[in-house]
């Protein structure tokens, strides 16, 4: 899963992109000094912002795997009474839902046309969007003091911003100027940091089975929003052709404040609910009976005392960061990337884009209603979640296989959209109830780090979709690039909550083996042919860590392998012992090749002239830098294991009773050490790829 990240960033950062089709490879390239604009974010910009986003994401999802398990459920037990958030809170969470998420979605349509009256190039359309977001950061800050009790002003406030600043971008288009767009765009932005102040709301009245459903009805308001944006937009731009002012692309923005001033009005009109103190003074994150846990997160006990910066706390902000700026990601490149296909691949008008993006969010908000009356509430939080895994899936799939048909293309995009939008309600269900009172993941800290990922994925996913499919602009492309976020998240899905498929482990592994073999082996298929004995540190690798320590550390902990302890230990130190062998002949295959062509040992580190100098590259030197740091944890691991079997049966049964472990660490050890061995694995198989060509 991490190697599409970095082939992903490998495609972004080629200084010509190149496209390889079936009968040969074909670039698409020029010179990218020819689409940098004088006035516009350069090239260079705009990828090394797309270069780090996509680098703090791994960072993130790593750091992750290393702070596991969380914390246990200690919210929303299954035997409380349901009890829902009162209606006029809901129904004007609603409308602010809807306004902000309407601004971010608005210019999807005009965005190019926008980027253009201030002579941009194509590709800069995203940061238009993006510029959204570092607004909304601002304006979280801002809104972080408006407490629950205090929601009727931070919704009055939320109207007036989104008045003013509306009206700011209606001006600042009509000026053509870049800066006061820019300026314009993070005003509108700064109003969107009351989303908190929606989602705490929600959150802190939501008891029982309503906790799950309220915040999957909390993300069909966001859905609806997201409707709105494109249909006001096309209709805005419909009235304006009709009234002899064709090209209005900005009207929206005066659209917007109108609805601004009207949900303002209603405020007014309304009197904030009769809110029962004696409720509020209760914070839905007290501590109370645990739930059951699933997969890493169930081994840690609910009355096991927490620091405010305990590592379980930590895994708990960190998942739920990356899968809101993962989710988000793939939302923005989904709506955006859409839209800019079907201008400039499909020949449609702008109205009728933002159109068909109007029917993307009408499905959508049916399919969460739907969800959120007859499921949500009824099924475990994990099943749920992987099931949503997999319906993305098969929509991203429909995507790859559209080809120039654009109805399969959106249909594809349609499934996989839901599947997000419904992902993420029950994920914040999920992860909400884990809060840990007085730990940096309290429920507070949780709902400010996941609007900051929020906004942070927004970001990312619109000015990813504009960048690459300006440069290739195909629905492949697209479905690859929602991929990449997708199966990062699918992987980090699996860590915290068991996988969801547990016999689909030992399938995975042992075809990724397969596929590792064959590629090195066959000419047909780019290797470099049993010959030659590089191939055979492919393979040996290969099999050792994409195969069988994934296939090891799986069966430690199956179930389908019964319930006898010996039996499953003993699989476990078949593979690893197996991986030990394996990665020594891979060492001795590389050194050996290595030495035949007088190439350094150390990833191309030389020394010339008494000054170290790196002449095959950072990546190649990382790689075989991380390889021999593997390669030593891998035999102390194999070593530790072989004494801890050899260790006294009455000693064992002595740890047993007292629920202790032989060699704790052994155990944490391996479970950090199989994902870095795939990293280094996916890093190996990348640079071959992109560097050399083949497999």
């Amino acid at each position: 899963h991490v190697s599409l990240l970095l082939v992903l960033c490998q495609f972004i950062c080629s200084d010509g992109i190149a496209i390889r089709a079936k009968a040969g490879a074909s670039d698409i390239e020029g010179n990218l000094n020819e689409h940098h604009a004088p006035d516009g974010p350069s090239v260079t910009l705009v990828r090394t912002l797309v270069i780090i986003s996509a680098a703090i994401l791994l960072l993130v999802a790593l750091l992750m795997v290393m702070t596991l398990p969380l914390p246990p459920q200690r919210v929303g037990a299954v035997s409380e009474k349901a009890v829902y958030p009162p209606k006029k809170v809901m129904i004007f969470t609603c409308l602010v839902c809807m306004t902000a998420m309407a601004n971010v979605t608005a210019i999807l349509a005009s965005a190019k046309e926008l980027a253009e009256s201030v002579q941009w190039e194509d590709y800069s359309s995203g940061l238009i969007v993006g510029e959204y977001s570092l607004g909304a950061c601002v304006g979280l800050g801002f809104f972080l003091q408006f407490r629950v009790e205090s929601l009727w002003r931070a919704y009055i406030t939320f109207s007036i911003m989104t008045i003013v600043s509306n009206a700011l971008f209606f001006q600042a288009d009509n000026r053509s100027s870049g800066q006061l767009l820019t300026l314009a765009r993070m005003a509108v932005g700064a109003a969107g940091g009351c989303m908190y102040n929606s989602v705490s709301a929600v959150i802190h009245f939501s008891r029982g089975p309503a906790y799950t459903a309220s915040l999957v009805l909390f993300q069909v308001f966001v859905a609806i929003g997201v409707l709105l944006g494109p249909v006001l937009s096309a209709a805005s731009m419909l009235v304006m052709g009709l009234l002899g002012w064709p090209g209005a692309y900005n009207s929206v923005s005066m659209v917007m404040c109108i609805g601004g001033a009207l949900l303002l009005v209603a405020l007014l009109m309304t009197s904030p609910p009769d809110y029962d103190m004696r409720d509020l003074s209760r914070p839905p994150e007290a501590p109370e009976a645990a739930g059951e846990g699933h997969g890493l997160a169930a081994s840690r006990s609910a009355s096991e005392p927490q620091s405010p910066f305990a590592s379980s706390s930590v895994a708990l902000v960190l998942m739920f960061f990356n899968s809101a700026a993962l989710r988000l990601a793939q939302r923005l490149l989904l709506e955006s990337g859409i839209v800019y296909l079907l201008e400039s691949t499909y020949g449609w008008s702008t109205s009728a884009a933002a159109g068909a993006v109007g029917v993307l969010g009408v499905c959508n908000v049916c399919v969460q209603v739907i969800f959120s009356r007859h499921v949500a509430g009824k099924y475990e939080d994990v099943e749920l979640l992987w099931s949503m895994e997999k319906l993305q899936l098969v929509g991203i799939l429909f995507m790859q296989l559209s080809s120039s048909n654009p109805t399969a293309l959106f249909l594809g995009a349609t499934v996989a959209y839901c599947a997000n939008s419904i992902w993420a309600g029950v994920n914040a269900a999920y992860c909400t109830k884990r809060a840990v009172p007085g730990s940096i993941a309290s429920l507070s800290s949780l709902l400010i780090f996941n609007q900051v990922a929020v906004l942070f994925g927004m970001a990312f996913g619109s000015i990813l979709s504009s960048f690459v499919l300006s440069f290739s602009p195909r629905p492949v492309v697209l479905a690859f690039a929602v991929l990449g976020p997708g199966a990062l998240q699918i992987f980090m899905t699996s860590m915290v909550a068991g996988p969801g498929t547990d016999a689909s482990i030992p399938v995975v592994s042992l075809a990724l083996a397969v596929m590792m073999v064959l590629g090195a082996l066959l000419p047909s298929l780019g290797g470099t042919g049993s010959g030659n004995i590089f191939s055979w540190h492919v393979v040996f690798m290969g099999v050792a860590w994409c195969g069988l320590a994934p296939l090891g550390l799986w069966s430690y902990t199956t179930e389908l392998l019964g319930s006898q302890k010996e039996r499953r230990q003993g699989l476990h130190m078949l593979c690893m012992v197996s991986v030990a062998l394996l990665s020594a002949l891979g060492l001795a295959s590389v050194m050996k090749a290595k030495l035949g062509e007088q190439q350094s040992q150390l990833g191309g580190l030389e020394f010339v002239s008494g000054r170290p100098e790196l002449t095959r590259g950072l990546a190649r030197f990382v790689h075989v830098v991380l390889g021999f740091l593997i390669l030593a944890a891998c035999l102390f691991q194999v070593a530790s294991g072989i004494l801890k079997s050899l260790l006294p049966e009455e000693q064992k049964e002595q740890k047993e009773q007292k629920e202790q472990k032989a060699l704790p660490w052994h155990g944490a050890l391996g479970r950090r050490l199989v994902p870095l061995g795939l990293l280094v694995s996916g890093m190996g198989v990348w640079m071959h790829w992109n560097k050399e060509g083949g497999w």
